[in-house]
């Protein structure tokens, strides 16, 4: 019994000094313990696992507005077509051919050409090219005159006639091209 009694006032005596600690706060060797493992929570390094599949797809939304035109190497317009040698348009579109007795004409039989009109004008005078349209090589020639911000002439000659030949070269017509004119 004196056992038992003595084991009895070492447990009453002993916990509460354990549980005070060394300096008289209870629980204090707990929250150490829980703030060391915060400490190693927060210094855990994530490391993804692998990509998931995909979900679903979703319903399709609404179209937006249109964007502002776009600038191709500083281009900001261009008009471009076909002209058949009769003067009619082939392909293209923002533009159409003179009718008055100046817009498609020839003179003395040595060249021919014919006026383009910009359906809306340009800012600025343009920069034009032309080419012929079916390749006809040395003897065909085509030039550009009177490039402005809302028409163009498109000279052709058939055969090397650079001075005026009487009588006239049976040569002289409309020749069909092609051209492009940006801005």
């Amino acid at each position: 019994m004196i056992k038992t009694a003595l084991v009895l006032i070492f447990i009453v005596l002993f916990i509460p000094v354990v549980a005070l600690g060394a300096e008289g706060q209870p629980f204090k060797a707990l929250q150490e313990q829980i703030d060391q493992l915060k400490i190693q929570l927060q210094n855990i390094q994530l490391i993804p696992g692998p990509q998931g599949p995909a979900g679903p797809t979703g319903a399709t939304g609404a179209t937006g507005p249109t964007g502002p035109a776009g600038v191709a190497n500083g281009i900001t317009r261009a008009v471009h077509g076909a002209v058949s040698g009769d003067g009619e348009i082939i392909q293209g579109s923002g533009f159409h051919l003179g009718t008055g007795s100046m817009d498609r004409a020839c003179w003395l039989d040595i060249y021919c050409w014919v006026t383009i009109y910009f359906d809306t004008p340009f800012s600025t005078t343009p920069t034009c090219t032309v080419s012929d349209l079916y390749g006809g090589g040395d003897e065909i020639h085509l030039g550009i005159g009177n490039v402005t911000e809302t028409t163009f002439t498109v000279d052709t000659r058939h055969g090397e006639y650079d001075v005026i030949i009487v009588p006239p070269p049976v040569y002289a017509q409309h020749l069909p091209f092609t051209f492009i004119c940006v801005e």
